[in-house]
């Protein structure tokens, strides 16, 4: 889990990729998230939340043992899809 400190150089992520946060939220589609930092977290996303400090979070829940997952948008380099889905296999965010 990641701290609410502001990401230093970090720019947030665009419209089209936010996109497909929220797709990933809408059809429960599990997924493994690589961050800026080199971190893979596995999960499955439920939701996005913005802070009274302008920072965007994805909210999810890692199997099978059903813990919290908050990751900073801005803090991910890619995701990519662990089920089959027509939307989308992996997307890259931003080249670490």
């Amino acid at each position: 889990m990641f701290s609410n400190t502001p990401a230093e150089g970090r720019e947030p992520i665009t419209c089209d990729q936010h996109d497909y946060l929220e797709i990933a939220c809408t059809y429960r589609i599990p997924i493994s998230i690589e961050t800026m930092d080199g971190e893979e977290l596995v999960f499955t996303p439920r939701d996005t939340k913005i802070t009274r400090d302008k920072v965007e979070w994805l909210l999810g829940l890692r199997y099978p043992d059903r813990t919290d997952v908050k990751v900073r948008t801005d803090s991910i380099a890619s995701i990519k899809a662990l089920k089959p889905n027509r939307h989308f296999d992996m997307v890259v965010f931003k080249l670490r």
